[in-house]
């Protein structure tokens, strides 16, 4: 059986992939034309492979109709990555899910190492009206859910009314006017599948609001029950888990009555978390149910049935599944028997025990010295090699690093100076060296849905999607913990499953970023030289003769928000074009629509446009308007231009003060918010600074002609997005007199602590008033960080 074992765990090994990839956000909350910032750390990965993984891309995918918002590409380096998704101020408000993978396929083609997170977008627009979707029912009453539209117009006397044109997913849309506020949509019981949410467009005026809402599915609510080591052994007393969700999948806390063949013998109840627990002696000749009574999301009582009792000869319990070195289990035999006891993860350590039970109630103590921390699998099989019973534990749960953060002081004025220690060490005082990312941003914009990193790698990647620790991080709650292990982890005798499947290797590929150029429509017949303009390096691909290449990712690194150019090589390029497939497009979709959108882990029933984000009422974004500037520049001031950097990524930012109405041409350390795009034949600063003179920086000044963008206008050339290096967050500027409304006040990845396994950072407080929150996640050589601490700006 040994030899078996061992076999088996090699080739369960080769055939899967450990590789765990996470991502650190600054928040979980956004406005339109803010920053994700975010830091990429691939997990259980052996160092000799991290050089597999090169590309790192990251999407932003609405929740109802599984489109992609925005994407963006960012070169991976020995297994970690960072950068920014910049959200277009056009982006409607809702519920979107943030997706990650590498450029590391396996053998379906798909990635091996995928990361998402769910993510909300609200809006700070400042509109003529307000909206908002609301469920009139909770559960299907006669035949239908009513949900009702409400439009609030600030205009008392309005000239024309608002219309609204909705859909039940992608079913056929529908279009009415609300001429009194409020639109009552029936929907019938035949509409409401799993997943399914009402889709509504408000227009008025010339503006538009998006409007969505989850509806509950035909089954309001969902009952399971799993029996502690897979079955409800016949005559022998065993521990039940039960969970309770939504129609869709929100936990529900409700309270029930067991009964035993139509006779009441207990009363339980699932905690906030949708999870409960009980104990049962099954009779195999009896049928066990459980009654919940008419509520919230319940039209009248219903009855749940338990699974059927097995003739099982064994229960298998287990009072401390979150153990430390040793695990203590109970195995309750109807007679003496030989078993085997095989406990193993899914990295390939296993350790294998021999056992001669007896008959009646068997503890044994087991040593966990072969697994390392996290969670594994407890299997009981007999003396043939045929399962038993199984379940989850988590193996050396006290080995946990510790991470303090030690903020100067509790309160800070507006612009005021933020300084902070952060210590890393294990749970004896000893220094550990990491690499971590570390955020201080507004705490309400970190939502109780957020997975950090140790509760992702330890938690979310073995048991799936969990619903939020009311305490905070679901690894640092044990009971927490134990009630996800028996439910989230039950299993059925995987085991048998994976001793006898045939497993091939995994076989490793990398998306392909391939072109053609053609010459009038038509394929050359000779080849040619294709140039790539805008990365780091000047680059020059020759193409095959039928005019086919391929571009490497060094190729299309460049900087940020710049477009690679390509065009083909030669005084006389007129007729040709250049295209090129970008198999991450494709790839990224088909993630999208498979991807189940993570919730919230809360039941909510109401979606409005007009909701407030707390400490940024001053911040509205004003509409879109029109402004007409002198005639000599047709620019407000004469200086300013459209937002943001062109495609060769230039830019300019507000009027310099020191250098009367002249913008700086691409200087590195504007913030982004201030950046515009430059003007051809307008004359800028050009700043290089050289040092510093005390406290004043030195740099030398001269006044340049831009000559505009050479992609612009050449019409043969394609414009494609590149591969971005790291971009740098600026935060709060040092100008006392500017208003600066900033949720995030610092985002710094890459910090490595000393060898006293300390770092210290600095950042300003901005304008306001409110609670922050300083995040800290990263890695060590084998484990991996988190810290969080808080601090108020008055």
């Amino acid at each position: 059986m040994n030899t078996v074992v061992q076999e088996k765990i090699i080739q369960y090994k080769k055939s899967h992939s450990s590789d765990i990839l996470f991502l650190h956000t600054d928040k979980t909350v956004y406005t339109n034309n803010e920053q994700v910032w975010f830091s990429a750390y691939l997990v259980n990965v052996p160092a000799g492979e991290m050089k597999r993984h090169t590309i790192l891309s990251v999407f932003l995918s609405n929740n109802d109709n599984r489109k992609i918002a925005v994407m963006v590409q960012y070169k991976m380096d020995k297994g970690s990555s960072n950068g920014a998704l910049t959200l277009p101020d056009t982006i409607a408000q809702g519920n979107y899910t943030l997706t990650a993978y590498t450029d590391l396929l396996g053998n379906n083609g798909q990635p091996l190492a995928v990361f998402s997170a769910p993510l909300v977008v609200k809006t700070l627009t400042r509109q003529a009206f307000t909206s908002s979707v609301k469920l009139l029912d909770t559960v299907i009453t006669n035949g239908m859910v009513r949900a009702i539209v409400t439009v609030n117009l600030n205009d008392s006397k309005p000239k024309v009314f608002p219309t609204v044109t909705y859909s039940i997913g992608n079913g056929f849309l529908h279009s009415a006017v609300i001429k009194n506020k409020e639109l009552e949509i029936n929907i019938p019981r035949k509409q409401l599948t799993k997943s399914c949410a009402l889709l509504a467009t408000v227009k008025y005026n010339g503006e538009a609001q998006y409007l969505s809402i989850k509806l509950p599915s035909q089954y309001s609510l969902y009952a399971r029950f799993f029996p502690e080591g897979g079955n409800l052994a016949d005559g022998l007393l065993g521990t039940v888990a039960w969970e309770v969700t939504t129609g869709t999948g929100m936990p529900v806390a409700v309270t029930g009555i067991l009964f035993k063949d139509g006779q009441a013998i207990d009363t339980i109840a699932t905690d906030s978390c949708g999870a409960g627990v009980f104990t049962l002696k099954p009779d195999k000749n009896s049928i066990y149910t459980l009654k919940v009574k008419a509520g919230s999301f319940l039209n009248h009582d219903t009855l749940f049935t338990l699974p059927k009792v097995s003739q099982s000869d064994i229960a298998l319990h287990i009072g401390n599944a979150v153990a430390n070195d040793t695990l203590t289990i109970d195995l309750v035999c109807k007679e003496k028997t030989r078993l085997q006891i095989l406990v193993r993860n899914n990295l390939g350590a296993y350790s294998l025990f021999k056992v001669q039970a007896s008959a009646q109630k068997n503890s044994l103590r087991l040593p966990l010295d072969a697994l390392p921390k996290g969670i594994a699998t407890i299997t009981v099989l007999d003396d043939s090699g045929r399962p038993l019973a199984e379940r989850l534990l988590f193996a050396h749960y006290n080995k946990q690093l510790i991470t303090v953060i030690q903020i100067e002081k509790k309160t800070y004025g507006k612009k005021d100076s933020v300084k902070a220690k952060i210590k890393i060490t294990d749970r004896f005082g000893k220094p550990e060296q990491s690499v971590f990312s570390i955020a201080a941003v507004q705490d309400n914009l970190i939502t109780s849905y957020s997975t950090d990193i140790t509760s992702y790698i330890y938690l979310n990647h073995d048991l799936g999607p969990l619903p939020g620790c009311p305490s905070g991080p679901g690894i640092s709650d044990k009971e927490y913990l134990e009630n996800m292990l028996l439910t989230k982890g039950w299993r059925r005798y995987t085991w048998e499953d994976f001793i006898n499947r045939t497993q091939d290797s995994v076989q490793y590929s990398s998306p392909v970023i391939a072109g053609t150029v053609k010459y009038h429509d038509k394929p050359v017949k000779a080849p040619v030289q294709v140039i790539a303009v805008g990365n780091a390096d000047f680059g020059i691909v020759t193409t095959a003769s039928d005019g086919s290449f391929t571009l490497q990712r060094d190729q299309l690194i460049t900087r940020e928000s710049k477009k690679i150019a390509l065009m083909v090589a030669g005084k006389n390029s007129a007729g040709y074009a250049v295209e090129v497939n970008n198999p991450f497009v494709d790839i990224s979709r088909g993630l999208a629509e498979r991807i189940e959108p993570l919730g919230t882990g809360t039941v909510s029933n109401n979606l409005s446009t007009g909701q407030e984000l707390a400490g940024l009422e001053n911040m509205h974004a004003l509409q879109t308007v029109t402004i007409k500037g002198n005639a000599a520049s047709n620019n407000f001031y004469g200086r300013k231009g459209e937002a943001g950097a062109n495609d060769c990524g230039d830019y300019v930012d507000s009027p310099a003060p020191y250098f009367g109405l002249q913008s700086i041409l691409n200087y590195p350390f504007t913030p982004r918010t201030r950046r515009f795009k430059p003007i051809p034949g307008q004359i800028y600063v050009k700043r290089t600074d050289v040092g510093y003179l005390g406290s004043y920086a030195s740099y030398k000044v001269e006044w340049v002609t831009y000559q505009g963008c050479p992609i612009d206008r050449n019409e043969s050339v394609l414009k494609l997005d590149g591969i971005y290096g790291e971009q740098e967050f600026y935060g709060v500027n040092d100008d006392p007199g500017e208003l600066q409304y900033l949720s995030t006040l610092f985002w710094k990845p890459g910090i490595q602590t000393d060898a006293r396994g300390e770092a210290e950072i600095q950042f300003k407080t901005g304008d306001i008033q409110d609670t922050f929150r300083i995040v800290v996640q990263g890695v060590t050589g084998d484990d991996v960080i988190y810290g969080a601490a808080n601090f108020t700006v008055k």
